[in-house]
């Protein structure tokens, strides 16, 4: 028969075990099934044309965002849309709570067919894993904030042009 001291190693060794397993399994671990899932949701509630169920799965935090995707579900929803695809070609850890995910979406609109991929953000919220905006990069000066996709020449252009017009209109002030 097993001694107490025996018994208590073997019941503190479950724990540790336990307590491992638990701490593998945070979302951290499950962004690789939680987001294909909530894609896979959108690409249903884009063809059953369910408004409530696709803004279920956008970051109600990100206000402009949440709007802007409003008004691109009702879009759909009031057009003859088809063979509508969104896929994940790669999903990329920033942290713990934050994914890059590259999307491809496929659709046809009026005999036309659309093929676009884009870098999307995904953040970990209290309500789970939610689709939050494109993954901006952003250049902040004194008046404004450029919220831009990064390797978009002219507009890189445009912002250092910017960046140096109000640097010389602070040095003439």
């Amino acid at each position: 028969m097993y001694s107490l001291n025996v018994r208590k190693m073997i019941l503190i060794f479950i724990m540790i075990v336990i307590s491992f397993g638990i701490i593998g399994c945070t979302s951290q671990d499950k962004y690789e099934e939680k987001i294909p899932e909530l894609v896979a949701k959108r690409v249903e509630a884009v063809i059953n044309r369910d408004i409530n169920k696709y803004l279920n799965t956008v970051n109600g935090d990100n206000e402009q965002y949440y709007n802007e995707q409003k008004r691109w579900i009702d879009d759909i929803v009031q057009n003859d849309i088809t063979d509508y695809e969104l896929e994940i070609a790669k999903m990329q850890s920033l942290d713990e709570s934050k994914v890059v995910v590259t999307l491809n979406q496929k659709y046809k609109y009026k005999n036309k067919n659309y093929d676009i991929t884009y870098d999307g953000l995904y953040l970990n919220t209290e309500n789970g894993w939610k689709d939050s905006d494109i993954n901006f990069q952003t250049k902040e000066t004194e008046k404004f904030i450029f919220k831009y996709i990064e390797g978009d020449e002219k507009l890189d252009k445009l912002i250092k042009s910017i960046v140096i017009e109000n640097s010389l209109d602070k040095l003439q002030n």
